[in-house]
């Protein structure tokens, strides 16, 4: 009973449910500069929740700062890309710095994966860094993966990167010279995933629906479908045993769990459909079975995905 009544919780509360993530995000400057054109800048303080682009382009070179931040149901995305080139007497230069705090309505556990990627050429440099906790203690100046808790409280942490690059031309005796030039860029990519949830599959199915299960930041996870394309209907089986059940609408095709609820949606364009299933700190640890069935009206046939059992803590 104790089971059954985590179950029905998720599903009850898990009726199209928006992404329950917060990211703010406050500037600690960005500017880029190239020569003496006028800069492109943002003062500290200016709120960058929703992204930012900076960018400047002269004859002499050019320079690029870009943020851009997705929250989604499964994962909250931080990206920020960075460029400078200096093709003539010139100095280009593109930085930026943020404090970020994430929050998730849910407590869960998870990773955040930093990846920084730095390129130069001739004169180009680039750097990074992000400080864990915004303490001055936990930083890194390399990609890293943090593994954390996310919840009601903040996240913090402070992320500055910078690429640089310079062109010149220098004369030498009987008239000769000499040019050098150069070119940096970075990306970053900060992203936190769930780790809370881990799905075991435990029985085949009987054609060719598959079912995919990724841990979400309501607690529970997304239950994502994709069909052939005869398919209309997709159908999310959830039940508490690994119980074999005969389907009457296919021969040799069956359920693998006792059936307890049962989640319906038409397919997209693409043949897919995605369920999400809330489970509050409260009613976890919990536990239950996963499939999919697919539904073609024109055979009126059944078809069934591999089962699998989901555990979140």
């Amino acid at each position: 009973m104790q089971q059954l009544a985590k179950v029905l919780i998720a599903v009850s509360t898990a009726a199209w449910l928006p992404a329950q993530a917060a990211v703010t995000a406050s500037c600690g400057g960005v500017v880029v500069q190239v020569g003496t054109a006028t800069p492109a800048t943002a003062p500290v303080g200016q709120n960058l929740g929703p992204g930012i682009v900076r960018s400047v382009t002269t004859t002499n070179g050019s320079g690029l700062f870009r943020a851009e931040h997705l929250v989604s149901n499964t994962a909250i995305d931080l990206s920020w890309t960075l460029s400078a080139a200096a093709m003539w007497s010139t100095t280009a230069h593109s930085e930026g710095e943020v404090r970020y705090e994430l929050s998730a309505s849910e407590p869960v556990a998870g990773q955040l994966l930093v990846t920084w990627t730095p390129a130069a050429s001739g004169t180009g440099t680039a750097s990074f860094w992000l400080d864990l906790f915004d303490d001055a203690f936990d930083a890194t100046t390399t990609s890293a993966v943090y593994d954390l808790w996310l919840g009601p409280s903040p996240l913090p942490f402070r992320v500055h990167a910078g690429v640089t690059a310079t062109a010149a031309t220098v004369n030498g005796p009987w008239g000769t010279h000499w040019s050098y030039s150069g070119a940096a860029s970075g990306t970053l990519s900060m992203r936190f995933v769930p780790t809370h949830c881990t799905a075991v599959a435990f029985a085949n199915g009987c054609a060719d629906p598959e079912l995919t299960v990724v841990g979400n930041l309501l607690g529970g996870a997304d239950l994502r479908g994709t069909f052939n394309s005869g398919a209309d209907l997709g159908v999310v089986v959830l039940g508490l045993d690994q119980h074999l059940t005969p389907l009457p609408l296919l021969p040799g095709c069956t359920l693998a769990t006792t059936p307890l609820v049962a989640l319906w949606q038409t397919l997209d364009p693409q043949q897919r459909m995605t369920r999400s299933i809330a489970l509050p700190a409260a009613v976890r640890p919990a536990s239950f079975a996963a499939q999919l069935l697919g539904f073609d009206f024109a055979t009126s046939q059944a078809t069934t995905s591999r089962a699998f059992w989901v555990t979140c803590q």
